[in-house]
């Protein structure tokens, strides 16, 4: 009879990243992303994720290695989950995954997604001192500057308002 047996488990394990990055620009939280974790071995124990300002683990750290799931202790993980919002910079954000198995073995996947925040309006600088010229044709030029140096400029509008009879 067998006294005893012996598990072995050799490769870490997998990351499947139903991810690609993210291209819309955001203004608030509440998106959730897609990354599975497999490991049929030893089964899953805890998933992470880092995020940095540059691809490659670079730049500066937005988030530092936190939990999307521990305790796992099952062979897949498939429940989509969110960053936190507030800790990522105006700009594109740079997520990692990590995922560890009961056996410590763990596999990373570098940039894994990006998500690109704007939480700022666009601005404008009023160059226009003020025309108190009646006018009776077109063309005259006004000096009004308009920005946005994350997500850039899409359109710009005006309105012009008509000036009741006196």
């Amino acid at each position: 009879n067998d006294v005893f047996y012996v598990k072995k488990d050799t490769s870490g394990p997998v990351i499947t990243n139903n991810q690609t990055g993210d291209d819309t620009w955001r203004s608030a939280s509440g998106t959730v992303y897609n990354i599975d974790f497999t490991d049929t071995n030893s089964l899953l124990n805890n998933a992470e994720y880092a995020v940095y300002s540059g691809t490659g683990l670079s730049g500066s750290q937005l988030k530092n290695w936190t939990a999307i799931a521990s305790g796992i202790n099952a062979s897949t993980y498939t429940t989509d989950w969110q960053v936190d919002f507030a800790a990522l910079q105006n700009g594109t954000n740079y997520v990692s995954v990590r995922i560890s198995d009961n056996q410590t073995s763990s596999t990373v996947l570098t940039d894994a997604f990006y998500v690109k925040k704007d939480a700022l309006a666009p601005s404008f600088t009023n160059n226009q001192t003020g025309d108190n010229t009646w006018r009776n044709t077109a063309g005259t030029v006004y000096n009004v500057d308009f920005s946005d140096a994350t997500s850039l400029l899409s359109n710009v509008q005006y309105k012009q308002e008509k000036q009741a009879p006196l």
